[in-house]
């Protein structure tokens, strides 16, 4: 019986161990992590205050109460903002970096297989 070879899994690793072979940048994959992790936290929490105003719009708060949720609100959205910004720009720089090792990586074998082809025949 034939052996089935999962292609996904295999660019998986591959896409892995350039993204490892990246020294120093490794830690950026798990920088965006936090910061992707964050904003998603915060956009759970800012529409949480956001309800808590437009309830303190229909029950009558003071103006100073109405205000302090409104910073709270905006507070939290700007953060989260960030954190997202945060989290493409670390992202961005360690797909860069692997995307030009693998295609390195990729055209140094298709050479060395071309030519080992073209030897042998």
């Amino acid at each position: 019986m034939e052996e089935t070879h999962n292609h996904t899994v295999t660019f998986f690793d591959i896409l892995r161990a350039h993204a490892r072979g990246a020294r120093g940048r490794y830690g950026y994959f798990w920088v965006a992590v936090v910061a992707f992790s964050a904003s998603a936290v915060s956009g759970i929490i800012a529409p949480i205050y956001l309800k808590e105003l437009f309830d303190g719009l229909s029950r009558g708060a003071t103006p100073d109460e109405l205000i302090a949720l409104l910073y709270v609100f905006t507070a939290i959205s700007l953060a989260g903002w960030t954190a997202g910004r945060i989290g493409f720009w670390f992202l961005n720089i360690l797909e860069a970096y692997s995307m030009s090792r693998l295609a390195q990586d990729a055209l140094a074998y298709m050479l060395g297989h071309s030519y080992s082809f073209f030897q042998n025949n």
